[in-house]
């Protein structure tokens, strides 16, 4: 999904002989093309974000890999409640507030541990009134980080001058905090509560070290965040960095990677600002972004409109923001590649050279077939990107086609069975290279595999199942295809590749020892289904009367 002032200017783009490999691979998976007029930019801008929200097209990166980062709430009410959430609900209107999106739920936590410490809200989920009492008191009251407002024992008031402290400590206000925490640690000090005022210090040593901890941003105070980007060189990936500036002070950062869309990197930029900007009270007056999208006046608009102020949105050449940008995109890019191990690269060649491959193989499926006789037969698929395990695309597969032991027969359906289901999951980890467990048979088993027609991997249900059209679409998808098939058996260690060529490396070779560890992953996998299919076949014979399988247990006089 996408948009444009003058269509015909994009679409021929896509369909240019420079278009890149991500572009044609997205345009041989079209089937057609629609179209809708709008009466706007803007307008076709927030028809482009419901639209995207709405289908979660697989070429458009925005938060495409489902996941719900957490946020910190201010609930409404008398007595507001500060928690942890991964859901934003429709409540903004009633009072509630929101902040984030935060990277890791662990500093989350830390975060408000701070605040319930410091500033005393509570926890509970009761529902509570000014002047209405809900007993009894819970443990939060009796270690000092509540001060039992269900007991009436805080006015409403008081509540709400400690939640709002709580607040300007979430938005990185620590200076008019600080002047507010010496004022009333005067006062309670004059009026001799000695407890307030030992409080009101810890609060005064631990914003001063929170302080201390952040980069003197510029000599004005000023509120901006900054938001850079670093895709890899494949292209496959993308990393936005946001820093956030309050008061003159860097509050924090956060990086967030995606599967790169088919759009270009300005395009990926705008519908990461829409997507991290959904919530009013997280806008900024300022933002310095790396690069201008190509809808830069409406999405000012849309961001004046969710924040309720004027917003500055532009792409700085030199000066404080700048730098800024420049330091954002160096924490992007070592986000971008913090899991991934700095010798990867150089195995994979080494896999590349020894194996005579046509590409680095970023990405190995590993495939192995585990029985316990022709009634239970299970198989599994492991994916290896970068050198690196992803378990999300692991699968395992019972198998239930055949009548007698036979291993090639297998190997042959789980390729047939795993390939099929990845082009229909629309997986984005195609194969470069395929290690089965085994040797030259078992290679063999798995080529043909991807030459025998078969129905698709759905359910019996599904209306792909009485779709010949699906079939071909999935065999030409397949013909598309391009990855070699190796195997490595057991004990003599021997890479077997296609042509019955061997390829013999030592064991202290960092090419075979990924391969090994590839196939031994796919033999854990697949061993695991097998575990549980055979333990309910046990279950299932131990009925009531029935004796249990093995020897009868002998009677002791």
């Amino acid at each position: 999904m996408g948009k444009a002032a003058r269509l015909r200017d994009r679409l021929a783009n896509y369909f240019s002989a420079q278009a890149p490999d991500k572009t044609r691979y997205f345009l041989a998976r079209a089937a057609r093309l629609e179209t809708l007029i709008c009466a706007s930019e803007y307008e076709a801008l927030m028809l482009e974000y419901t639209l995207i929200k709405e289908h979660r097209p697989p070429f458009n990166i925005v938060f495409r890999d489902d996941k719900r980062y957490p946020y910190i709430k201010i609930t409404a009410g008398d007595f507001p409640r500060i928690v942890l959430t991964r859901r934003i609900e429709d409540d903004t209107a009633r009072g509630a507030r929101y902040f984030g999106p935060y990277v890791s739920g662990f500093n989350v936590r830390r975060i408000l541990d701070m605040v319930h410490r410091f500033f005393k809200i509570r926890t509970c989920k009761r529902k509570l009134v000014e002047g209405r009492k809900s007993p009894p008191l819970c443990l939060q009251y009796f270690i000092k980080r509540c001060d039992g407002p269900c007991e009436c024992l805080v006015s409403k008031a008081e509540y709400a001058v400690q939640a709002a402290q709580a607040e300007r400590f979430l938005r990185g206000d620590y200076e008019a905090l600080l002047r507010d925490q010496q004022s009333r640690m005067r006062a309670a000090s004059a009026s001799k509560s000695y407890e307030l005022a030992a409080l009101c210090r810890d609060r005064i040593a631990a914003l001063r070290e929170l302080s201390e901890k952040q980069r003197a941003a510029t000599a004005r105070a000023r509120d901006m965040d900054a938001v850079s980007f670093v895709s890899d060189p494949n292209r496959a990936r993308i990393c936005f960095c946001v820093f956030k500036v309050r008061k003159g002070h860097i509050t924090g950062s956060s990086g967030f990677v995606f599967p790169a869309g088919g759009g270009s990197e300005p395009e990926a930029l705008g519908q990461f600002l829409m997507e991290y900007y959904k919530l009013p009270g997280g806008v900024p007056r300022e933002i310095a972004i790396k690069a201008e999208p190509p809808d830069m006046s409406s999405l000012k608009r849309w961001l004046a409109e969710r924040s309720g102020h004027p917003v500055r949105l532009w792409s700085p050449g030199r000066g404080y923001a700048h730098d800024l940008l420049d330091l954002a995109e160096k924490n992007a890019r070592a986000r971008l590649y913090e899991r991934a191990d700095p010798q990867a690269e150089e195995v994979l060649d080494r896999v590349r050279e020894k194996l005579q491959l046509a590409r680095r193989p970023e990405c190995i499926h590993g495939y192995d077939v585990a029985n316990l006789g022709p009634a239970i037969v299970t198989g599994a698929r492991v994916v290896f990107r970068r050198g690196k395990p992803d378990k999300s695309l692991y699968r395992s597969f019972g198998l239930q086609t055949l009548e007698i032991k036979d291993d090639y027969a297998a190997m042959e359906e789980l390729v047939r069975r795993s390939i099929r289901r990845a082009l229909e999951e629309e997986s984005p980890a195609a194969p470069d290279l395929i290690l089965v467990d085994g040797g030259l048979g078992h290679v063999r088993a798995a080529r043909k595999a991807l030459a025998l027609p078969c129905a698709p991997a759905s359910p019996p249900s599904s209306p792909l199942r009485n779709s010949g059209s699906t079939i071909q679409n999935l065999k030409s998808k397949i013909q598309n295809l391009r990855f070699e098939i190796v195997g490595l058996a057991k004990e003599e260690e021997l890479i077997v590749l296609e042509d019955g060529g061997v390829v013999r490396l030592r064991k202290t070779d960092p090419a075979l020892q990924l391969l090994q560890r590839i196939r031994d992953e796919a033999h854990r996998f697949s061993r695991r289904l097998l575990s549980t299919r055979a333990c309910r076949k046990m279950l299932a014979r131990a009925e009531p009367g029935r004796p249990a399988p093995g020897p009868a247990p002998r009677e002791i006089r």
